[in-house]
Protein backbone atom coordinates (compact mmCIF):
# COMPACT_ATOMS: atom_id res chain seq x y z
CA UNK A 1 0.00 0.00 0.00
CA UNK A 2 2.86 2.37 1.10
CA UNK A 3 4.13 2.11 -2.41
CA UNK A 4 0.46 2.27 -4.28
CA UNK A 5 0.28 5.89 -2.46
CA UNK A 6 4.12 6.95 -3.28
CA UNK A 7 2.77 6.24 -6.96
CA UNK A 8 -0.05 8.47 -6.76
CA UNK A 9 2.20 11.33 -5.14
CA UNK A 10 0.75 10.72 -1.61
CA UNK A 11 4.18 10.88 -0.57
CA UNK A 12 3.16 11.50 3.34
CA UNK A 13 0.41 8.77 2.91
CA UNK A 14 2.87 6.61 1.85
CA UNK A 15 5.07 7.07 4.59
CA UNK A 16 2.63 6.67 6.88
CA UNK A 17 1.59 3.44 6.10
CA UNK A 18 5.22 2.28 6.23
CA UNK A 19 5.73 3.79 9.79
CA UNK A 20 2.56 1.92 10.29
CA UNK A 21 3.77 -1.68 9.06
CA UNK A 22 7.00 -0.91 11.03
CA UNK A 23 5.47 -0.17 14.64
CA UNK A 24 3.61 -3.63 14.42
CA UNK A 25 6.39 -5.64 13.36
CA UNK A 26 8.38 -4.36 15.99
CA UNK A 27 5.74 -4.92 18.69
CA UNK A 28 5.47 -8.70 18.08
CA UNK A 29 6.80 -11.13 20.85
CA UNK A 30 10.08 -11.85 21.35
CA UNK A 31 9.93 -15.62 20.25
CA UNK A 32 8.54 -14.15 16.63
CA UNK A 33 11.54 -11.90 16.36
CA UNK A 34 13.44 -14.69 16.26
CA UNK A 35 11.83 -15.99 13.34
CA UNK A 36 14.06 -15.62 9.83
CA UNK A 37 11.29 -14.38 7.76
CA UNK A 38 10.22 -11.83 10.48
CA UNK A 39 13.27 -10.40 10.26
CA UNK A 40 13.71 -10.39 6.36
CA UNK A 41 10.40 -8.98 6.23
CA UNK A 42 11.28 -6.40 9.06
CA UNK A 43 14.50 -5.34 7.02
CA UNK A 44 12.22 -5.10 3.58
CA UNK A 45 10.40 -2.11 5.13
CA UNK A 46 12.85 -0.71 6.42
CA UNK A 47 14.98 -0.46 3.46
CA UNK A 48 11.61 0.56 1.83
CA UNK A 49 11.03 3.01 3.82
CA UNK A 50 14.94 4.66 3.62
CA UNK A 51 14.68 4.41 -0.20
CA UNK A 52 11.04 6.21 -0.11
CA UNK A 53 12.59 9.05 1.95
CA UNK A 54 15.67 9.81 -0.70
CA UNK A 55 12.56 11.66 -2.72
CA UNK A 56 11.53 14.06 0.04
CA UNK A 57 12.62 17.60 -0.03
CA UNK A 58 14.99 18.94 2.30
CA UNK A 59 11.70 20.58 4.40
CA UNK A 60 10.31 17.38 4.62
CA UNK A 61 13.08 15.61 5.61
CA UNK A 62 13.49 17.83 8.71
CA UNK A 63 10.11 17.60 9.64
CA UNK A 64 9.87 13.87 9.00
CA UNK A 65 13.50 13.57 11.42
CA UNK A 66 11.53 16.10 14.11
CA UNK A 67 8.55 13.61 13.93
CA UNK A 68 10.88 10.37 14.02
CA UNK A 69 12.70 11.35 17.36
CA UNK A 70 9.48 12.77 19.11
CA UNK A 71 7.86 9.06 18.56
CA UNK A 72 11.23 7.35 19.63
CA UNK A 73 11.11 9.59 22.75
CA UNK A 74 7.18 8.55 23.60
CA UNK A 75 8.54 4.60 22.88
CA UNK A 76 11.96 4.73 24.89
CA UNK A 77 9.56 6.38 27.66
CA UNK A 78 6.90 3.56 27.61
CA UNK A 79 9.44 0.62 27.51
CA UNK A 80 11.69 2.05 30.70
CA UNK A 81 8.23 2.10 32.51
CA UNK A 82 7.20 -1.42 31.48
CA UNK A 83 11.01 -2.85 31.76
CA UNK A 84 13.23 -0.55 34.18
CA UNK A 85 13.13 -3.33 36.42
CA UNK A 86 14.25 -5.76 34.57
CA UNK A 87 16.84 -4.15 32.82
CA UNK A 88 18.33 -2.71 36.34
CA UNK A 89 19.39 -6.28 37.47
CA UNK A 90 22.49 -6.67 38.41
CA UNK A 91 24.10 -9.89 39.82
CA UNK A 92 26.44 -10.69 42.47
CA UNK A 93 30.12 -11.80 41.42
CA UNK A 94 31.65 -13.50 45.01
CA UNK A 95 34.70 -13.23 46.18
CA UNK A 96 37.74 -15.74 44.40
CA UNK A 97 40.15 -16.55 42.08
CA UNK A 98 39.25 -17.76 38.62
CA UNK A 99 41.55 -18.36 35.33
CA UNK A 100 42.23 -15.39 33.59
CA UNK A 101 43.45 -15.32 30.08
CA UNK A 102 44.32 -17.57 27.19
CA UNK A 103 47.17 -20.15 26.41
CA UNK A 104 49.70 -19.09 24.05
CA UNK A 105 48.27 -20.98 20.89
CA UNK A 106 45.00 -19.51 21.38
CA UNK A 107 43.19 -16.15 20.07
CA UNK A 108 44.99 -12.89 20.58
CA UNK A 109 48.80 -12.48 22.52
CA UNK A 110 47.08 -10.11 24.11
CA UNK A 111 45.54 -12.32 26.04
CA UNK A 112 48.62 -14.46 27.38
CA UNK A 113 49.14 -16.30 29.89
CA UNK A 114 46.75 -18.15 31.35
CA UNK A 115 46.85 -17.20 35.11
CA UNK A 116 44.54 -17.12 38.28
CA UNK A 117 43.29 -13.70 39.54
CA UNK A 118 42.07 -13.14 42.70
CA UNK A 119 38.49 -10.21 42.95
CA UNK A 120 36.84 -9.26 45.80
CA UNK A 121 33.21 -9.18 45.33
CA UNK A 122 31.30 -7.28 42.86
CA UNK A 123 28.08 -6.34 41.22
CA UNK A 124 27.60 -6.30 37.38
CA UNK A 125 24.51 -5.42 35.42
CA UNK A 126 22.85 -8.96 34.06
CA UNK A 127 21.90 -7.25 30.78
CA UNK A 128 23.41 -5.28 28.28
CA UNK A 129 22.45 -1.51 28.60
CA UNK A 130 19.68 -0.22 26.21
CA UNK A 131 19.00 2.19 23.62
CA UNK A 132 16.38 3.21 25.96
CA UNK A 133 18.48 3.54 29.26
CA UNK A 134 21.13 5.01 27.32
CA UNK A 135 18.08 7.92 25.49
CA UNK A 136 17.54 8.51 28.89
CA UNK A 137 21.03 9.11 29.61
CA UNK A 138 21.66 11.52 26.90
CA UNK A 139 17.74 13.43 27.45
CA UNK A 140 19.47 14.03 30.60
CA UNK A 141 22.48 15.20 30.16
CA UNK A 142 21.06 17.60 27.32
CA UNK A 143 18.48 19.07 29.70
CA UNK A 144 20.92 20.06 32.50
CA UNK A 145 24.69 20.20 30.56
CA UNK A 146 25.26 18.55 33.85
CA UNK A 147 28.70 16.88 32.74
CA UNK A 148 30.60 16.11 36.27
CA UNK A 149 29.92 12.20 35.61
CA UNK A 150 32.07 12.23 32.28
CA UNK A 151 36.10 11.64 32.25
CA UNK A 152 37.85 14.56 32.75
CA UNK A 153 39.79 14.15 29.98
CA UNK A 154 37.50 13.60 27.81
CA UNK A 155 37.85 15.08 23.94
CA UNK A 156 35.99 18.72 24.01
CA UNK A 157 33.05 18.86 22.73
CA UNK A 158 32.11 15.34 23.26
CA UNK A 159 28.11 15.09 23.71
CA UNK A 160 28.05 11.43 23.98
CA UNK A 161 25.94 11.29 20.73
CA UNK A 162 26.01 7.40 19.29
CA UNK A 163 27.09 7.09 15.77
CA UNK A 164 30.00 7.31 13.02
CA UNK A 165 30.28 9.46 10.05
CA UNK A 166 27.75 7.09 8.35
CA UNK A 167 25.14 6.31 10.72
CA UNK A 168 24.22 9.03 13.41
CA UNK A 169 21.69 8.93 16.38
CA UNK A 170 19.17 8.82 13.32
CA UNK A 171 20.30 5.58 12.39
CA UNK A 172 16.99 2.86 12.66
CA UNK A 173 18.39 0.34 15.23
CA UNK A 174 17.95 3.52 17.34
CA UNK A 175 14.44 3.07 17.52
CA UNK A 176 14.46 0.00 19.30
CA UNK A 177 14.11 0.81 22.94
CA UNK A 178 15.67 -2.89 24.08
CA UNK A 179 18.07 -3.17 21.33
CA UNK A 180 22.01 -3.26 23.61
CA UNK A 181 23.14 0.33 22.68
CA UNK A 182 25.82 0.47 20.09
CA UNK A 183 28.45 2.85 18.24
CA UNK A 184 29.26 4.52 21.44
CA UNK A 185 32.70 4.64 22.37
CA UNK A 186 34.66 4.61 26.01
CA UNK A 187 34.37 7.69 26.77
CA UNK A 188 30.55 7.88 26.33
CA UNK A 189 30.51 4.19 28.36
CA UNK A 190 32.47 5.82 30.82
CA UNK A 191 29.86 8.73 31.38
CA UNK A 192 27.02 6.56 31.37
CA UNK A 193 27.89 4.43 34.05
CA UNK A 194 29.05 7.33 36.34
CA UNK A 195 25.95 8.45 35.69
CA UNK A 196 24.31 5.64 36.42
CA UNK A 197 25.71 5.91 39.89
CA UNK A 198 28.08 2.97 38.60
CA UNK A 199 31.02 2.33 37.16
CA UNK A 200 32.92 0.38 34.06
CA UNK A 201 34.59 -3.04 35.26
CA UNK A 202 37.69 -3.66 35.07
CA UNK A 203 39.08 -6.41 32.02
CA UNK A 204 39.48 -8.84 35.03
CA UNK A 205 35.72 -8.19 36.45
CA UNK A 206 34.26 -8.53 33.15
CA UNK A 207 36.11 -11.82 32.07
CA UNK A 208 35.24 -13.57 35.56
CA UNK A 209 31.59 -12.52 35.38
CA UNK A 210 31.44 -13.99 31.30
CA UNK A 211 33.34 -17.14 32.13
CA UNK A 212 33.42 -17.99 35.10
CA UNK A 213 36.11 -19.67 37.43
CA UNK A 214 37.59 -22.50 34.75
CA UNK A 215 39.06 -20.83 32.22
CA UNK A 216 36.12 -22.09 29.76
CA UNK A 217 36.59 -20.28 26.66
CA UNK A 218 32.44 -19.46 26.15
CA UNK A 219 30.23 -18.58 28.51
CA UNK A 220 28.63 -21.82 28.12
CA UNK A 221 31.92 -24.17 28.18
CA UNK A 222 34.51 -25.02 25.33
CA UNK A 223 32.38 -25.71 22.59
CA UNK A 224 31.40 -23.30 20.05
CA UNK A 225 27.30 -23.04 19.62
CA UNK A 226 26.09 -20.48 17.24
CA UNK A 227 22.94 -21.26 18.70
CA UNK A 228 23.33 -20.06 22.30
CA UNK A 229 24.32 -16.34 20.81
CA UNK A 230 23.52 -13.32 18.08
CA UNK A 231 26.26 -13.95 15.55
CA UNK A 232 26.63 -13.81 11.59
CA UNK A 233 23.64 -12.36 9.22
CA UNK A 234 21.24 -12.34 11.58
CA UNK A 235 19.62 -9.08 12.83
CA UNK A 236 20.42 -7.39 16.19
CA UNK A 237 17.78 -8.83 18.91
CA UNK A 238 16.35 -7.38 22.31
CA UNK A 239 18.63 -7.99 24.96
CA UNK A 240 18.75 -11.16 27.13
CA UNK A 241 17.49 -13.22 23.82
CA UNK A 242 19.40 -15.64 24.60
CA UNK A 243 19.09 -17.05 28.02
CA UNK A 244 21.05 -20.85 27.01
CA UNK A 245 23.73 -18.48 26.64
CA UNK A 246 24.24 -17.14 29.64
CA UNK A 247 27.68 -17.35 31.72
CA UNK A 248 28.04 -19.21 34.82
CA UNK A 249 26.18 -16.55 37.30
CA UNK A 250 23.61 -15.80 34.80
CA UNK A 251 25.35 -12.84 32.85
CA UNK A 252 23.65 -12.14 29.91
Amino acid sequence: MGGIYWKLGNQREALTHLDKCKTLLEAQPPETKLDENYQKTLQGVKIYISNLEKGLNPSEKNQRKELTLTERGEKMKNALVENRGKWGEMILIPAGKFTMGTTEDEFIPEETPLHEVHLDAYYIDKYEVTNAQYWEFLQDIKTTGDHSKCFPGEPKGKDHTPGTPHTGWDYPYFDFPDYPVSRVDWYDAYAYAGWAGKRLPTEAEWEKAARGTDGRRFPWGNVWDAKRCNVGPDAPLSVGSFEFGKSPYGCL
